[in-house]
């Protein structure tokens, strides 16, 4: 494929195609990422104008977030849960939890690195203009809503773009099924039939659950056998196919 990665253990772990049946905002995401968001506004606020900033770097907040996420998948009902109210319902523990989970979870504790309120202290410090309530409060808000829109944007085209490759695909659950428009060949928690979720650790290839970093068959990718050398098979381990000899 034109847009895979040339390094191998990129190729073993950002695929370059993109699954339109993973879920995105789910009850994991709003659970973790909404404290972790609001600690670390918090740090900001009390270290920014310190010698000694006081803050959680991007890269331990990816690696708590995976280990939570995972943790919560294990350990959340699946329930479903109704608002009050309204029509409305969500899901405790919809899906394993996924990449996109884990990225839009990480976009939402990092989107305070940048605190909103700077722009209204550089003003007053630097330009010894001090700026009202109701201008200052209307200042932050548009600077971060413009973000927002422009992400609102953005997710609106690739929505579309998601919903035309859906259509071209063949193999799709039937018209009025619970899982309508999964790909049962793919979707890791449609696989082979509605409902039926592969485990944490394993792909859906060709309609079964397989571990790509042990299965002979299906290497790394799916459909990636490894190949024979003379009598002798190669074994897959970590996605890699090797010989005994």
């Amino acid at each position: 494929m034109a847009d895979d990665s040339p390094i191998e253990q990129v190729r073993l772990t950002v695929p370059p195609t993109d699954d339109p049946t993973l879920q995105v905002l789910t009850f994991r995401t709003w659970l973790v990422g909404m404290p972790l968001c609001i600690l670390q506004t918090v740090l900001l606020r009390i270290g920014v104008f310190r010698r000694q900033v006081i803050s959680i770097s991007s890269v331990c907040i990816d690696i708590i977030l995976l280990i939570v996420g995972n943790l919560l998948a294990k350990v959340l009902p699946e329930k479903s849960v109704r608002i009050p109210g309204t029509r409305w319902s969500f899901s405790l523990n919809p899906c394993p939890f996924n990449i996109k989970e884990h990225v839009t979870t990480s976009i939402l504790v990092n989107s305070i690195s940048s605190p909103g309120f700077l722009n209204i202290s550089i003003a007053k410090i630097f330009y010894h203009r001090e700026i009202q309530f109701w201008p200052a409060l209307f200042l932050v808000i548009s600077t971060q809503v413009i973000v927002l829109l422009l992400a609102l944007v953005a997710f609106a085209l690739a929505s579309a773009e998601a919903k035309q490759g859906l259509r071209g695909i063949s193999h799709l659950a039937v018209e009025g099924g619970m899982c309508q428009g999964a790909d049962l060949q793919s979707d890791i928690q449609n696989c082979g039939g509605c409902g039926q979720r592969c485990a944490f650790n394993k792909s859906c290839c060709g309609g079964a659950c397989v571990d790509l970093l042990t299965d002979n068959e299906h290497c790394g990718k799916c459909g990636s056998m490894c190949p024979m050398k003379g009598t002798e098979r190669a074994v897959c381990s970590f996605a890699m196919c090797n010989y005994a000899s």
